[in-house]
């Protein structure tokens, strides 16, 4: 079997890129040959895939064509993110997306036209999906049933001990309340509304803080307007761009991981929060947030939730003791099983 993977654009290490990483060396590990399709590649992940074949158009016009000349090589085409689901139009072929989140447009209060609906009931044969919320969506929006494969969670990675001391980087008082949001800085991630619940928070809680951890993009902007309107200059910090150690230090200092988001992703940094034992508080619009309800996290909709939340112990045991489940063998063996059975019907 031979698989393509297709994704928009590798410049940052995020969740999604570890996925994709994760899937591609099982692959090879299993002797399944792969490949990526993608406009760029940044030199951090390239490093992270054993005997993947990288394949770097520029631009996603050039992707396109690419894919429609070298499919025909493929057994599978798995597409991942928006939009590269809509660049198998108008070419037939065993195209599997790998769904996170909804496109943005829909996330920022936007309609998806009828024409980009058509081309995924059309041309997508199959759509895998993490969770039950993200599978309900595929249903609503495109009309299609999707398959549940929950990704993993590197657990045992996240037990180490701490290798620097985040308060000390960053300037965290040893009696500072830490809220701490993983996730580049951008519209769909809400940052302007984890700002709004410090505001709130401190009224309760007065030496509490927000770190808001990674890379930032203009938006960054809009937040600092509202760090302003609020008072709050020394009461949020922007890390930049962390590796998954420092996250994982970042985390262990921690008392609550926030995420307030419009549905894009995050699945893995709040589940690697879990995984550090830190409460767990997410907006209703997140892709696993019923999992999470399921397991004893908060899951809130007004800022006087998260503040209620965020300020009231949460039960974590119950969480932690899920995350143990989510392994990448499992993913990945699974994917496989959809792949393969694709190819053979």
């Amino acid at each position: 079997m031979k698989v393509l993977i297709v994704y928009p654009e590798f410049w940052i290490d995020g969740g999604a890129e570890k996925v994709i990483i994760r899937l591609c060396n099982y692959l090879t590990e299993h002797s399944i040959d792969n490949s990526i399709l993608t406009t760029r590649m940044v030199p951090e992940i390239k490093s992270q895939l054993t005997e993947t074949r990288i394949i770097e158009m520029g631009t996603l016009d050039n992707v396109q064509q690419m894919l429609h000349s070298i499919s025909n090589d493929f057994d599978v085409i798995n597409v991942h993110n928006d939009p590269t689901q809509l660049l198998v139009y108008p070419k037939q072929m065993n195209a599997i997306w790998s769904f996170n989140e909804l496109p943005a447009k829909i996330q920022l209060g936007g309609v998806l036209p009828d024409m980009e609906i058509k081309m995924v009931q059309n041309f997508i044969k199959k759509i895998i999906v993490a969770d039950e919320r993200n599978k309900e969506k595929v249903k609503i929006v495109y009309n299609k049933e999707s398959t549940i494969i929950p990704y993993g969670i590197d657990f045992d990675f996240f037990q180490l001990h701490i290798q620097e001391d985040m308060r000390l980087r960053f300037g965290i008082e040893k009696d500072d309340f830490v809220i701490t949001q993983v996730g580049f800085i951008a519209p769909t991630k809400n940052q302007i509304e984890s700002v709004k619940i410090l505001a709130e928070v401190k009224k309760k809680i007065p030496n509490a803080k927000l770190i808001l951890a990674g890379p930032v993009t203009d938006y960054k902007k809009d937040v600092e307007q509202e760090i302003m309107k609020n008072k709050l200059y020394n009461d949020v910090i922007f890390t930049g761009k962390l590796n998954q150690g420092e996250i994982r230090d970042l985390l262990k200092v921690s008392d609550c991981a926030l995420q307030p988001n419009k549905g894009q992703g995050s699945w893995l940094s709040v589940f690697e929060a879990a995984a550090c034992h830190v409460p767990i508080v997410v907006s209703t619009e997140f892709t696993a947030s019923k999992l999470v309800k399921e397991n004893d996290g908060a899951v809130c909709s007004t800022i006087e939730e998260y503040v209620n939340a965020i300020i009231t112990e949460q039960p974590i045991e119950k969480m932690h003791n899920l995350v143990k489940t989510l392994t990448w063998d499992n993913y990945c063996e699974k994917m496989v099983e959809v792949f393969y059975e694709s190819i053979t019907r």
